[in-house]
């Protein structure tokens, strides 16, 4: 979700209008962050370019989303 509101333009609307379906007080608890993540580059995920390009193409997306998720884990 965080990828396709980068993409939209919507990172800073979309946690208001998530915010206005749930009772007061809950939210999309670290949103920043994960937009953050889910902007960081290949390299500042820590993927080997050598070793990415090794694989098949089809798996890219799934391999760089796996690390953005590890990156998201260890910050929380």
């Amino acid at each position: 979700m965080a990828d396709q509101a980068v993409k939209s333009g919507i990172t800073e609307i979309l946690p208001l209008v998530s915010a206005a379906d749930k009772p007061f007080g809950s939210g999309m608890a670290g949103w920043e962050m994960t937009v953050r993540i889910v902007q960081l580059n290949t390299a500042e995920l820590g993927i080997n370019q050598d070793a990415m390009e090794t694989m098949p193409v089809e798996n890219w997306a799934g391999f760089i989303l796996q690390k953005r998720v590890d990156q998201r884990r260890r910050q929380i």
